[in-house]
């Protein structure tokens, strides 16, 4: 299992996902911003794009529409575990399965 470092944005996409369970572009996109826009489609599908190559979004193909799912767990770690001994308190990170 991987750990990875969590960006606002990702973590609002794992949001989405964690209370929906799976979801369109579309429907992460209409949950996080008010309006609907072909540029912040784009910005939602290029963070599912970097959770996905993380291994922590699956993809379902299986429709014209995909479908995407969250594998990873939200986990606090200490700041050694990810970064130098000057940081103090937990980090965020994304526990995935690769």
């Amino acid at each position: 299992m991987k750990l990875h470092q969590v960006t606002d944005g990702e973590l609002s996409i794992l949001q989405v996902l964690w209370k929906r369970e799976e979801a369109t572009t579309r429907e992460i996109t209409s949950d996080i911003h008010e309006e609907v826009t072909d540029p912040k489609m784009a910005s939602v599908q290029k963070l599912i794009e970097r959770l996905e190559a993380k291994g922590c979004v699956e993809r379902d193909r299986s429709e014209r529409a995909h479908r995407f799912s969250s594998l990873g767990q939200l986990r606090a770690v200490p700041p050694k575990s990810t970064a130098g001994p000057w940081q103090t308190g937990f980090v965020m990170v994304l526990s995935c399965p690769w």
